[in-house]
């Protein structure tokens, strides 16, 4: 099996009962996720969690994914405690999207540009915070519209968008699904002609034009979308799925994944206690000699 990523097992931080042993045994690592502000106040028991997994288990940790830290000072110090955890638990590295959610009807009244200089000067503070510590901070690549086409996550979507993102410990965390979903949104709005004040600025690009950030992508995030998400709720999308033969995701997957990466598969299940499609993710991976470490399910 040639070098690829190091796959890894996504998991509500807040329930161990998700954990599949199987997966461990193998010696594959594990995303802790968070996925709502509220989940904060819980910080102690997601603690708690790690300490059941072993010291050699490589380790990730996504911060809840709707929690505004960038304007509320107390979700922001909960992402410098969240950051803390990591460290303590030998993390490798913590995901972030901006969580800055702007119904697609107020979006005229938003500087994309602006709000994007605001992260970024953010981020230079996690990047001096995270100086000489090891740990990554990944900035996750978001889907040019939300999943139900009324709203937007939308100030780092393109390659273009990461352009300033030059920092020694803050990277990218890029995420499959959602640049093929970015490209699909972004394609369908332009033939479809959609009034410009309910679109963040759309671009065309081309599938690899991601591979300009190779040097700064920390880690993967794998799964498959299905739908096209277009406003207002003119049609929807949902992320989680297998690619199937899609030919997209093995051309990303060949040019992204490389030696030292991590990639959570971030796949939908019936039920996260008995994990299906987990397994047949990382299937697809390993066929395409895109994993290393553990072993390759039988």
């Amino acid at each position: 099996m040639t070098a690829g990523v190091h796959p890894l097992m996504p998991f509500w931080g807040l329930d161990v009962s998700q954990l599949d042993q199987r997966w461990l045994d193998r010696g594959y690592g594990v995303e802790a996720l968070l996925f709502r502000t509220d989940e904060l106040h819980e910080l102690a028991v997601l603690e708690r969690n790690l300490l059941t997994l072993a010291p050699t288990v490589p380790l990730t940790m996504h911060f809840p994914m709707d929690a505004n830290y960038l304007e509320d000072r107390w979700i922001r110090d909960r992402l410098y405690e969240f950051i803390d955890i990591a460290l303590r638990h030998g993390g490798r590295g913590v995901v972030v999207h901006t969580n800055y959610l702007i119904p697609v009807e107020r979006l005229y009244r938003h500087d994309l540009a602006a709000l994007r200089q605001r992260f970024l000067d953010l981020f230079s503070e996690l990047d001096e915070y995270l100086a000489g510590t090891g740990l990554w901070l990944g900035v996750e690549n978001m889907p040019l519209i939300g999943d139900l086409g009324d709203d937007v996550d939308a100030v780092f979507v393109y390659p273009s968008d990461f352009a300033a993102l030059r920092l020694h410990n803050v990277g990218i965390t890029f995420d499959l699904a959602h640049w093929v979903g970015a490209l699909e949104s972004s394609h369908q709005a332009v033939q479809h002609k959609l009034p410009a004040e309910i679109l963040p600025p759309v671009q065309q690009c081309d599938l690899l034009d991601v591979t300009n950030l190779r040097d700064r992508i920390k880690h993967l995030h794998f799964g498959a979308v299905s739908g096209v998400a277009l406003p207002i709720r003119r049609s929807r999308a949902q992320g989680g799925g297998l690619p199937g033969d899609d030919p997209r995701y093995a051309a990303l997957a060949q040019s992204l994944c490389g030696a030292g990466l991590t990639m959570s598969l971030e796949l939908i299940e019936a039920d996260y206690r008995r994990r299906v499609n987990l397994w047949r993710g990382l299937d697809w991976l390993s066929n395409r000699g895109l994993v290393s470490g553990g072993q390759a399910p039988v």
